[in-house]
């Protein structure tokens, strides 16, 4: 079942001009490759993920870097499109055990990312007078996608409501990804230096990776 999480942030809100006297550290090698393009296992009985879900992740991966974001923000948007491709498996998955297996997979793949965001990412937003208020927005589109998944979660996948829940869900998370990519990224990356970029890049995957742990379900 679905654990309660409350995308607290807490920071002091800093002056705008913080974003010029605080330079962060000397830029590093990101820990992801930002020109591989990543794609979940979406593998499930009845054969192996289509070209489609591939090639959508491979677009989403160049159009972010057109975009010009960098470091998390490359990362975040590469990690939006595999949220993407996941979406589209489950929504064309009818056989119950197929459908279980792909939920589960999303719905890690949509609460790790979510809730490193909020202990890393949005909580640095949060110290400048700039990004102060994307920031308090993140908080209150996090606890509606946990909402969102908790309803998900509480149905049998089987029960004629799941697949309207999920298109709902789909809906939300499209949506919200693409405000994040094209007004809040951009935004907050104009005012974070390279250095800081790779810095937090590094700090959310491995956040990420110790909330994955927590929400995958135990392997026998």
């Amino acid at each position: 079942m679905l654990q309660p999480f409350a995308c607290n942030m807490h920071a002091k809100k800093s002056n705008p001009s913080d974003a010029v006297l605080d330079p962060g550290p000397p830029p590093r090698v990101s820990s992801v490759d930002p020109f591989a393009a990543t794609l979940p296992d979406l593998r499930q009985a009845h054969g192996a993920p289509s070209l489609a879900a591939k090639t959508a992740v491979v677009i989403k991966s160049v159009t972010a870097r057109a975009q010009g974001l960098r470091g998390v923000f490359l990362t975040l948007a590469q990690q939006h499109a595999e949220a993407a491709a996941l979406l589209a498996a489950l929504e064309s998955t009818l056989e119950p055990h197929a459908r279980r297996e792909s939920w589960t997979r999303l719905r890690v793949a949509l609460l790790s990312h979510e809730r490193a965001e909020c202990e890393v990412v949005y909580p640095t937003l949060l110290r400048f007078g700039l990004t102060h208020q994307l920031a308090r927005a993140h908080e209150h589109a996090a606890g509606e996608l946990e909402e969102l998944i908790g309803t998900v979660e509480r149905l049998d996948v089987r029960d004629a409501r799941f697949p309207r829940e999920v298109a709902m869900l789909a809906g939300y998370v499209r949506g919200h990804a693409e405000e994040e990519e094209n007004v809040w990224f951009p935004a907050a990356q104009a005012i974070l230096t390279d250095g800081r970029l790779e810095q937090l890049d590094a700090t959310f995957l491995e956040t990420q990776g110790l909330v994955r742990a927590e929400l995958e379900p135990a392997r026998s």
